[in-house]
């Protein structure tokens, strides 16, 4: 087994071992060997580190040399990656563009004429849509960069919010559950009350102040209004959602969506969140015939991520420009919606095209490393 990363030359971290050695010699020039450094930690432990380990620090900070090395390595991947998958990158960034016009457009549209659940709905669906687009900005960060483990991550997020979305916009067609995009904002009251509970709990060990006692108050009391307002079971995680799904659990909202198939994906972007064996066992892999372990960037598997994105900002602009303002859709909308279809489909179609680029390339280089 190995450790995987793009750098060709010893990293800080590599030359850690160098550093102690030259210490050692040059503060006692005595030869390096096991029974010297056994004697150093006998006779005086503490000190011995703590001047070691000032030391070293103090070489590592000052070894410009091999941080411009690995910078500059950095930037020949990036390039190198640019190239590979350039236009993908180009084709994604287009299309998180098209969405967040389609968002600032919403934002920008009348709701005087709505009534009070259409506006809540409308304020659910712009403030998830905001964000959904900032994430998708970080997913493009990640992959730019080879770090698709790190997109998926991100990606997961996404599929929360085009869940959440599409729940609150299917809701604004069934008469008893048009209250649900209220009740989705109302649970922030819920979750600020449970955070500054825990804070009060924690602030000693944290060496912050605590909380006001006045401001803990009133976060209770509305906390409490919560609760009687829409029962005990709001105080669960999916509270908000409780009437409409009883299983108030995602998998169950995922259903309600219409978005159960997704659910694979889920658990496997999950894995990149989570501290799970399964998520660990996932950064390894088979690599000219060694089992690594991924510690860096790499040029591969970036489609999966980037299609997952872009599938999940779309559901969320589509709930937004359908339902976000009481299911009116202008032809700008409509124009929007099926450009943003075109350019999911142009998306996953250059990943592929550029993974399968990676592919071959790797394949020829087995080859040839065979004969």
């Amino acid at each position: 087994m190995g450790l995987f990363s793009s750098r060709r030359v010893k990293s800080v971290d590599e030359k850690f071992a160098d550093y102690v050695t030259k210490e050692l010699g040059d503060a006692e020039n005595l030869d390096v060997t096991e029974e010297v450094l056994q004697r150093f930690a006998q006779e005086a432990v503490d000190p011995f580190t703590d001047k070691m380990s000032q030391k070293v620090a103090e070489l590592i900070l000052a070894d410009v040399g091999t941080f411009r090395q690995n910078a500059k390595q950095d930037r020949g991947f990036d390039r190198r990656l640019k190239k590979r998958w350039g236009e993908a990158f180009r084709v994604f960034q287009i299309a998180q563009a098209c969405a967040q016009e389609a968002g600032e457009r919403a934002l920008q549209k009348e709701i005087d004429g709505l009534t009070s659940e259409q506006r809540a709905c409308w304020q659910a669906l712009v403030e998830l849509h905001a964000k959904a687009c900032r994430v998708a900005g970080e997913v493009y960060a990640l992959l730019s960069r080879g770090f698709p483990e790190g997109a998926l991550a991100r990606c997961r997020t996404l599929h929360e919010f085009a869940v959440t979305a599409s729940v609150i916009g299917n809701s604004m067609d069934d008469a008893a559950h048009g209250d649900l995009a209220q009740r989705f904002l109302d649970h922030e009251i819920i979750a600020n009350f449970r955070q500054a509970k825990q804070y009060q709990m924690d602030y000693r060990s944290l060496n912050l102040p605590p909380v006001e006692d006045e401001v803990i108050e009133r976060l209770e009391k509305r906390y409490e209004e919560m609760i009687a307002k829409y029962g005990e079971e709001f105080k669960r995680e999916y509270g908000w959602a409780k009437r409409y799904c009883p299983d108030d659990n995602f998998r169950a909202l995922e259903s309600k969506a219409g978005m159960a198939h997704m659910r694979s994906y889920y658990q496997w972007a999950s894995g990149e969140v989570h501290s799970g064996a399964r998520g660990v066992r996932l950064n390894s892999s088979e690599f000219r015939g060694r089992r690594i372990l991924r510690v860096g960037k790499t040029n591969s598997g970036l489609a999966e991520p980037a299609s997952m994105a872009i599938n999940s900002l779309r559901q969320t602009t589509f709930v937004l420009l359908v339902k976000g303002t009481g299911g009116e859709v202008d032809m700008t909308d409509l124009v929007s919606m099926k450009a943003l279809e075109i350019l999911r489909k142009k998306t996953s179609e250059e990943f592929s095209a550029a993974q399968a680029v990676v592919d071959r390339s790797e394949e020829k280089f087995s080859k040839e490393r065979r004969t």
